[in-house]
């Protein structure tokens, strides 16, 4: 999911909320404050700031309620449906407003005030929400957030959706090229095309093969999936069902981590890091002195890993090794404990310096990561980092697991850290990626320092 499609995600959030908080001050205008005091005159005057107070806690209440009747799911519902589940959630929230009144025994005086604010709530969030989808359509017609869809196939629903995307560009889909059928000479055509973002298979015929190669194809190039289709069997969990120019369409995501999950998980990993930062200030202090008396060469080791999508950042890390240490690894290959996969490990390696061979123990090199983490580079929990030469050999299936980013910890690493075989660390990715879930990191974290102190498969 684009950068700017979480933004408008994450915006109606506090444009949910600020239009809750217009509607209750609203209400309490027409009641107080205007000629329809005349009308009904008012017996028991409610104090603004202690009404307000009640506005701004049942506005707060009605989110997690929004977000149950479906309002902030990350993918695009038709807007009948979401104006219907405004309806739902601000009847739904009354109930919330009406139990805060048996603590504020004044507000019991002015239904009028309930009434209107529960009728106003669904005209300013439905407002809101329009407003929303109109930036969204507008910075699409201009090519903002726009996704770039690669379609297969030539029958009457690539037809469909060919002409319907032209007709409305502000689903923000553009269609960038067309090809007749999958296959190899596809991929390595797809593989040379430029920004592309989604594969679309709109064969309704495809046989179940091809949906799966396709998809597999597509997760490991880092594309998002969707295919037209009657009602076929899919291969995981993690699917969605939606229009498309009138076609309906099934949407494969390799992992959970998509819309809310993937802001929760940023927002996690930047209040995380932070504080490992503090708390870790006066340890990584200490080793850096102590790296610096130990032997020649920088603080800190910085070279080239892969992150997310398959692309390159600059990983760093405490200095455990002799500077040129990289270079020799070439004639240590043969004494790879990992021989015949991407990785290399060994142990008693040469290459260590003193003090390298005990924060490596520790796992206290790689403290620096938490920085990575506050950037955007690496998240708390991931897959690891590898360099550019191990990927290269990856297996396709391998590469799936560049689809998130990468992490300083992960459940590979407290089920056994270095001993894995490069496979069974791979499927644990797999499995980390499709079931992933707020508690899941936590548990990871958690687990994480008893893995580092029983010190299995340091190296």
């Amino acid at each position: 999911m684009k950068r700017l499609q979480l933004f408008l995600l994450a915006l109606r959030v506090p444009v949910d909320y600020a239009a809750l908080i217009l509607a209750g001050y609203i209400a309490y205008v027409l009641r107080f404050e205007s000629s329809y005091t005349s009308v009904r005159p008012v017996l028991t005057r409610l104090e603004f700031w202690a009404y307000w107070s009640t506005v701004l806690t049942v506005g707060a209440i009605m989110i997690p309620i929004f977000a149950l009747a479906g309002l902030y799911v990350s993918r695009r519902i038709h807007i009948r449906t979401e104006l219907l589940r405004v309806v739902l959630g601000c009847s739904a929230g009354i109930v919330a407003l009406i139990m805060m009144m048996f603590w504020q025994q004044e507000m019991f005086s002015s239904r009028f005030v309930v009434l209107v604010a529960w009728g106003l709530a669904i005209l300013t969030v439905g407002a809101g929400r329009l407003l929303v989808r109109l930036l969204e359509s507008v910075l699409a017609v201009y090519g903002f957030g726009v996704k770039n869809v690669v379609v297969i196939g030539t029958g009457h629903a690539a037809e469909e959706l060919t002409r319907g995307f032209a007709r409305s560009p502000s689903l923000g889909l553009r269609i960038i090229h067309q090809y007749k059928t999958f296959d190899r000479a596809t991929c390595t055509e797809i593989l040379k095309l430029e920004n592309a973002d989604e594969l679309l298979l709109a064969d309704l015929d495809a046989p179940k093969r091809t949906v799966l190669d396709a998809m597999n194809f597509a997760e490991e190039n880092h594309f998002s999936f969707v295919y037209a289709a009657d009602l076929l069997e899919t291969a995981t969990k993690n699917v969605d069902i939606a229009t498309y120019a009138g076609i309906p369409v099934i949407s494969i995501k390799p992992t959970r981590l998509e819309g809310w999950g993937r802001i929760f998980k940023r927002a996690f990993d930047l209040v995380g890091a932070s504080i490992l930062i503090v708390l870790a200030s006066p340890i990584m202090l200490a080793v850096a002195i102590l790296i610096k008396l130990d032997s020649p060469g920088p603080i800190l080791y910085s070279q080239k890993r892969v992150g997310e999508r398959g692309r390159e950042f600059n990983y760093f890390k405490f200095r455990s090794m002799r500077v040129g240490a990289h270079a020799e690894r070439a004639e240590l290959e043969h004494l790879n404990e990992r021989a015949g996969s991407p990785m290399f490990k060994m142990k008693n390696d040469p290459r260590v310096t003193r003090v390298g061979k005990y924060i490596r123990k520790a796992s206290i090199d790689e403290l620096p990561e938490f920085f990575l983490v506050f950037m955007g580079r690496m998240s708390l929990v991931g897959p690891r980092p590898h360099l550019p030469e191990e990927v290269a050999r990856y297996e396709p299936h391998q590469r799936k697991v560049h689809n998130i980013k990468p992490g300083i910890t992960g459940i590979a690493q407290i089920s056994g850290r270095a001993d894995l075989a490069f496979d069974e660390e791979v499927r644990l990715d797999m499995f980390y990626m499709e079931n992933w879930s707020p508690w899941l990191d936590i548990y990871i974290l958690f687990k994480t320092p008893l893995a580092v102190f029983s010190k299995k498969g340091a190296v």
